[in-house]
């Protein structure tokens, strides 16, 4: 096999540069827009910043310079950090031979100066109007005084929605946690101007941290409610299950798996009701599950359920027959494993169950020994015979 060896090296020598060239036109490509978005943001914000005279005095005029200042401290990072990059990669473009647009080039140039003007002016303005912010701080005060109003409303309206309790379904909750996100987030950007706002006043009139505590308690709220829906969904199969089909072991495994994953939630969801609601869920069918296990006994008859209704006669539909029937949802409704009163007197208790199943067993072996004695006895072939000398019939087989 023989290969040309020089025509290899001219193939690879062009590859090579057809992916310099494509690697040069992609940070090109990068270094210009970025470049362009900054120059763009330093148009925008430049013309407020200079406007800043000092004699200002209404608070949304005070909020939009403030949102101007908080914009130019978060873009501070992104000079920091991007401009480093940009400037390594217009290096490399340059050791190639290889240049921006001339208006690339140009705002490149100028750009760490341009920033660093932009930030004195920032100084400037806020000596400007700080002084002009005190005098106002009556009227400031009294519109912090409405955001703090509002943020308080926010957190009990939380606190006393209907999704922190388990009287809605989980899409009804998941529809009020981002209505609540919303207004959140509306007042968590109005909050931003307002905390340099209050900082500049040197005063305290709103406490911003309920924002931030209201984020966390509609967190918790929808981790909350993810897994009740899981629970929910469970339940609800095993409560349109028959009682007496229901896989009593794996009903405690889940039941016990669902109590550690709630406990598991950590300690700021322990103040909703809801977690509550939960557990009084897991705790009722955990309580029933013994009397179905007691009452799945086969030894039950008929006349057992009948007893059992006669012990429970307030529900005076329900017919005997339909108990071993009922849906395990429905049984639970019969309530067995709590005592019945009537007039202040218990006419039923749990341990009646336990003594009807235990007759109900002492039943069957009874039953069962007769069944015995019966096939034995018909089994057997017996006639009458007289004796001759006493003359008196005997039975013999």
């Amino acid at each position: 096999l023989h290969v040309d060896a020089a025509a290899l090296v001219v193939f690879l020598e062009t590859l090579c540069q057809r992916w310099i060239s494509a690697f040069k036109e992609y940070l090109v490509a990068q270094c210009t827009a970025w470049l362009m978005e900054f120059r763009d943001f330093l148009q925008r914000v430049e013309p407020v910043i200079e406007g800043v005279s000092g004699e200002e005095s209404d608070t949304q005029v005070f909020m939009r310079i403030i949102a101007r200042f908080n914009e130019i401290s978060a873009r501070q990072l992104d000079m920091d950090e991007m401009f480093v990059a940009v400037h390594r990669s217009v290096r490399l473009l340059h050791s190639h031979r290889h240049r921006m647009s001339e208006e690339a080039e140009h705002v490149f140039e100028t750009l760490p100066t341009r920033f660093a003007n932009l930030k004195k002016k920032v100084s400037l303005a806020k000596q400007k109007i700080g002084p002009r912010m005190r005098l106002q701080t009556e009227h400031i005060s009294s519109d912090l005084s409405k955001f703090g109003k509002s943020c308080s409303e926010l957190e009990k309206a939380i606190a006393s929605s209907r999704m922190t309790r388990l009287c809605i379904t989980p899409v009804d909750a998941k529809v009020m946690i981002d209505d609540f996100r919303e207004q959140l987030g509306k007042l968590e950007t109005e909050a931003k101007d307002l905390s340099e706002l209050q900082d500049l006043l040197e005063v305290s009139v709103v406490n911003f941290q309920v924002l931030p505590e209201c984020g966390l308690d509609l967190n918790s709220l929808e981790t909350l409610w993810e897994v009740t829906d899981d629970i929910l969904k469970c339940h609800r199969q095993w409560k349109d299950t028959p009682w007496l089909s229901v896989d009593i072991e794996e009903v405690r495994r889940e039941l016990a798996s669902e109590s550690q994953r709630l406990h598991d939630l950590g300690s700021r969801v322990q103040k909703w009701q809801l977690l509550t609601d939960l557990f009084a869920g897991i705790n009722s069918i955990q309580a029933v599950l013994p009397i179905v296990e007691m009452l799945r006994s086969p030894a039950m008859r008929l006349r057992h359920w009948k007893q059992i209704i006669r012990f429970i006669y307030a529900f005076d539909n329900l017919k005997p027959e339909q108990l071993p029937e009922l849906t395990l949802s429905r049984f639970m409704k019969l309530n067995l494993q709590e005592p019945y009163y009537r007039d202040g007197k218990e006419i039923y208790s749990p341990t009646d169950l336990t003594v009807l199943v235990s007759k109900a067993e002492q039943e069957v072996a009874v039953e069962s020994v007769i069944q015995v004695l019966e096939n034995v006895w018909l089994s057997r072939n017996f006639h009458f015979k007289i004796r001759r000398r006493h003359r008196q019939p005997v039975v013999e087989e």
